[in-house]
């Protein structure tokens, strides 16, 4: 097994959070969680905040705003799982509940730039 570290990714706001990561655009429901490559996770967590600051009327270099958004979207978790399992984990949890991560085409995604 690969030792690539995890770390769980949520939208923990009320919109939909739409980002990308090497050109494939990643949507993310109100609420849902998602282990990610700790990169990736990070890269989506810096958006998130930034956004939801934004929002607020506030400076993205703000720490006393960035800190707590940021604890909001990567939750802590102790004893993750390695990406391998996590992955197969999160295809057979979508598909119970029919909630998935939708990579979607650029016309679906036309008007939010």
């Amino acid at each position: 097994m690969d030792d690539t570290q995890t770390k769980v990714f949520k939208n923990d706001s009320t919109e939909v959070f739409v980002h990308s990561y090497d050109g494939r655009p990643y949507k993310f429901p109100p609420g849902r969680e998602m282990y990610l490559e700790a990169g990736i996770a990070n890269l989506f967590a810096k958006h998130w905040t930034d956004q939801q600051i934004n929002q607020l009327g506030g400076l993205t270099s703000d720490g006393n705003l960035r800190a707590p958004l940021l604890q909001r979207c990567l939750p802590s978790l102790e004893d993750v799982p390695d990406l391998e399992d996590l992955i197969d984990a999160n295809k057979k949890e979508d598909k119970k509940r029919g909630n998935s991560v939708k990579i979607g085409t650029e016309e679906e995604f036309e008007g939010l730039n």
